[in-house]
């Protein structure tokens, strides 16, 4: 392994050390070791690559209620060999069905593991460069012609008469969409130095819970309040 492969597995290695204090989940371990392996024999590819895919497939079968057989990895029953204790306590061993009532301390781990390097920035051979063109040019091509918007739409017409009254004369066809408010709109290079939760309101609804990506309970149940629990979960979009 390179220089840079070996610092990522170090840094997958302190994850690891710390997703096992919050689960108690002992086959990290083991997990480790064999990111090593697929590192070693696959490089860094398998970190920012195999495993954001593998997020996306465990997230997306969080969606559709039954993992999804993911190809990079051997099964044990209907789960991955790989994050085999992590998978086990959202979905059914034998069978693949999500449980009634999965972890979400599970799921959340086995996202910091998926995604932790995908936004890594790394140089890519051509041949990946034109493929991704590619399928930008394919997606457009698909398009069943131009999306133009109906005048009449009701919504249009309801969301310009609110408006209107809130904020003063206001129509649609005049607007000219862009970015923001948020973190593109304003350049901000640290976007998470705005953030701002008032204690009371965390008491009620603790706002690690809704600021995840792909991992949204609806309700939870904290610190003495008593809420009926459902987890939903979206996947990786980003």
């Amino acid at each position: 392994m390179n220089s840079l492969s070996i610092k990522a597995v170090h840094l997958y290695s302190l994850l690891i050390e710390d997703l096992r204090e919050l689960t108690d989940e002992p086959t990290l371990v083991r997990d480790l070791g064999r990111i090593e392996s697929r590192v070693y024999h696959e490089g860094l590819p398998f970190l920012t690559r195999t495993l954001p895919k593998f997020g996306d497939n465990f997230f997306t079968s969080l969606n559709e209620g039954t993992f999804q057989p993911f190809s990079a990895f051997k099964q044990k029953g209907a789960l991955p060999l790989f994050l085999h204790g992590l998978t086990s306590r959202v979905f059914c061993q034998r069978t693949g069905a999500l449980l009634e009532e999965p972890c979400y301390v599970a799921a959340y781990a086995i996202r910091q593991i998926c995604y932790l390097l995908y936004k890594m920035e790394l140089p890519y051979s051509e041949e990946v460069g034109q493929l991704a063109v590619r399928k930008v040019v394919e997606c457009d091509q698909n398009l069943d012609g131009q999306v133009f918007l109906d005048p009449t739409d009701k919504v249009l017409l309801l969301a310009e008469s609110l408006i209107s009254e809130v904020l003063g004369p206001f129509s649609w066809e005049s607007t000219e969409p862009r970015h923001g408010p948020g973190a593109v709109s304003h350049r901000i290079d640290k976007p998470w130095e705005k953030w701002h939760f008032w204690d009371d309101g965390t008491e009620i609804l603790p706002s690690e819970y809704f600021t995840t990506p792909g991992l949204e309970p609806t309700a939870v149940s904290c610190r003495g309040y008593d809420l009926k629990t459902r987890l939903g979960f979206t996947p990786h979009t980003v």
